[in-house]
């Protein structure tokens, strides 16, 4: 009786493992069924540049005799197919390039242009002339449940299409996806996909968990936590890029902050002389309280809402100076300068001087902070010669 107690148990636990078993084929295929399908969408992104160098000594080249040298630099990155002819990416792997290659999962390449760019939200189109591409079906929503499954899809050390599985840890007060993942540097801007293949978001950086990591906030650090901007956020930044020339945003130039005193209230701090908003007459104590008829949440609702139109618009600023209301149109300028920007503050200041950077005390800012030292690299390049 025991040894057939013993040989029933044999046989239910050998059924056990062999149906756990099936099950991990069944997903193994799922998985990479779901690969094959949507790889074709995914391409790497390449871009060059060449830089002259004055001086070789300052790189240690060991034939000093020449008198100047041109390196080239290259680029990294990955790319998502949004259009039978076009290409989101991140606007820091291609700002600044002189030639951009595509290359396909089934290692063919193809020349790109620059289409459209926005450094200070840092995403990129690229256009194609050659060949019908396969764009990614978009997901309604990101996956906003902590624990769902994603497929993360781009370059990773040379290796493309590079796969990922990872787990959505939540999402941030900021909007952006946390996700616990294997990535590499050159899966900055692919995809992420749900477990129908849809797109649900695309790779922003990475954070550290340690505060005294020298690259925390790098979007190049090989760290488990990464930050992805969710698929709604995408969109609207595809469509913004359509109809927005490259690289250009408006500016008028001022300082501000959230006032304490009003709910959604903005204080300009400090306006920058011969500005736009210096020569619509808008003054340091000035109070904004919507923009073109648009309600205002906090400072940073204001510097998006401007960011985002085209410079030679014009916006009704909804004024409150010393009592009195004022309606100030503000024809928008640009910046000629890539570090020149409107200074925003989380929190008032009586003293009403232009601050330095602000502190970063949310995600948002410190994603902020990174596409501003992106800005400061390329303007640090461009004085390599």
């Amino acid at each position: 009786m025991k040894r057939l107690i013993i040989i029933f148990s044999l046989f239910c636990a050998s059924a056990h493992l062999s149906a756990q078993s099936s099950v991990l084929q069944s997903l193994e295929k799922e998985l990479v069924d779901l690969v094959d399908d949507v790889k074709a969408s995914v391409v790497t992104v390449q871009a060059r540049i060449h830089v002259k160098l004055d001086d070789p000594q300052e790189l240690a080249f060991d034939d000093q005799a020449q008198p100047s040298k041109t390196i080239e630099m290259t680029n990294i990155g990955s790319g998502i197919i949004i259009g039978e002819k076009e290409v989101l990416t991140r606007a820091s792997v291609v700002d600044g390039c002189e030639s951009i290659t595509l290359q396909f999962c089934d290692s063919s390449t193809v020349q790109a242009e620059l289409k459209s760019l926005d450094s200070q939200y840092g995403f990129a189109i690229l256009s194609v002339k050659e060949g019908d591409l396969k764009p990614v079906r978009f997901a309604e929503q990101a996956p906003a449940l902590p624990g769902s499954w994603v497929t993360i899809m781009g370059n990773s050390l040379g290796v493309a299409p590079g796969v990922s599985v990872g787990i959505v840890n939540g999402v941030r007060p900021d909007g952006l996806l946390q996700i616990s993942a294997n990535i590499t540097a050159g899966n900055v801007g692919g995809p992420i996909f749900n477990t129908r293949g849809e797109l649900v978001g695309m790779i922003a950086a990475k954070v550290s968990s340690s505060p005294t990591d020298p690259y925390a906030g790098s979007e190049f650090m090989a760290t488990s936590a990464t930050l992805a901007y969710p698929v709604d956020f995408l969109s609207a930044q595809v469509k913004r890029l359509e109809k927005l020339p490259l690289n250009k945003h408006g500016w008028i130039g001022v300082s501000a902050e959230d006032y304490p005193g009003e709910s959604g209230w903005v204080h300009i701090s400090n306006v920058i002389p011969s500005s736009p908003a210096d020569k619509a007459g808008l003054e340091s104590g000035d109070l904004v309280k919507g923009v073109d008829e648009h309600s205002l949440q906090n400072a940073r609702d204001l510097a998006e809402y401007i960011r985002s139109q085209e410079p030679g618009t014009t916006i009704k600023l909804s004024i409150q100076r010393g009592g009195t209301a004022h309606s100030i149109p503000v024809t928008l300028g640009e910046s000629n300068d890539p570090l020149q920007q409107t200074v925003i503050r989380t929190s008032y200041s009586s003293s009403q001087v232009m601050s330095a950077r602000p502190t970063p005390t949310n995600q948002r800012e410190i994603m902020q902070r990174i596409r501003q030292m992106e800005r400061e690299l390329r303007v640090l390049r461009s004085m390599v010669k």
